[in-house]
């Protein structure tokens, strides 16, 4: 496993677009710092796919699969990382737009 470059234990990340390509990498990189990811992606088969690969790399990872611009997709979201491990702690959006409805 890679060195960590700062600790991340006990937090949730949400990661959007993570299915695959950037998206996909920023939430390996935040899962080897020691955090829970939310793996969302428009397409359950790619945020199931993405968690699959990244489990099956003893890596804590859950696919949260949502249309992010649907209303209630961010109170969906959220309760999801409250349900694993108290509030989410950090979001990383690949939408501009979708990231003032985060709260």
């Amino acid at each position: 496993m890679t060195q960590r470059l700062f600790d991340l234990t006990d937090r949730t990340a949400l990661v959007t677009g993570a299915g695959q390509g950037m998206g996909l990498g920023i939430a390996r990189a935040l899962v080897i710092q020691g955090a829970r990811v939310l793996l969302n992606d428009l397409f359950m088969e790619r945020a199931a796919a993405a968690a699959q690969t990244l489990t099956a790399q003893g890596l804590d990872v859950v696919a949260a699969p949502g249309d992010i611009t649907a209303a209630e997709t961010p109170g969906r979201l959220a309760a999801l990382a409250r349900a694993g491990s108290g509030p989410s702690s950090l979001f990383r959006p690949s939408r501009g737009d979708w990231a003032r409805r985060w709260a």
